[in-house]
Formats: C-alpha cells, structure tokens, sequence
C-alpha cells in the first residue's frame, strides 16, 4: 500500500490544481494507494492571501472557516470531507464566488443528498 501526503493551503490555486492531480493519478493506479490532504493554517496562508487579493479587503479568517468547514464534513466521512472541500475550492477559485455560510450549506446539502 503506498500512502500519499499532501500539505495544502486550501484556498491557493498551485495547491488546488495539485490536489487534483494526484486525485487522478491515485484513481489511475492499479495498487492499493491512500491520499491525505491536510490543511494547512499558518501565518504564510494568510500572507499569501493578502497578497493575491490586494484589491479587496481580505477577510484573514477566511482559510481557518475553510478548514473549519472542511474538518466538520470529514466527521460525515474521509471522501465525504474531501469532496465537500474540492467543491468549496471549486466554488472560491474557479467560479471567484465570495465565502459565506450560504455557500457552505448549499454545498453541505447537495453533499449529502448525493449519498
């Protein structure tokens, strides 16, 4: 078995495009292979935050609710919490949608009814 860690800023774009390859390549191979995404949360995240943002005010909170949210999913399951985490990241970096709680209950619920 070969296990798979990966550190990541949850809300920095080289992470995500990241995790998303190695989610494709642990699929692609025949062996048994176990991922681990873990969060990150230090003082680097929220600097790197502020400087690609510079234009808006930056809510420095923002990665701890992200994490936060992502760590209360996985009590539904691994793959549950890390799913539920790429369809956050999907939604603030891809689709440039703002972070509220709205947002994480839409997505919370379209999780669950998916099980």
């Amino acid at each position: 078995m070969l296990e798979i860690y990966l550190f990541i800023d949850p809300l920095n774009r080289h992470c995500y495009d990241a995790e998303k390859v190695i989610n494709k390549l642990s699929q692609k191979l025949k062996s048994n292979v176990s991922v681990r995404f873990l969060t990150m949360l230090n003082i680097r995240v929220v600097n790197d935050l502020a400087t690609c943002t510079p234009e808006k005010a930056v809510d420095h909170e923002l990665p701890f609710k992200v994490i936060l949210d992502s760590k209360a999913a996985s009590f539904q399951g691994k793959r549950f919490g890390r799913n539920f985490l790429m369809d956050l990241q999907h939604e603030i970096l891809d689709n440039a949608e703002d972070y509220c709680d709205d947002l994480v209950l839409e997505l919370a619920e379209k999780k669950w009814l998916r099980l």
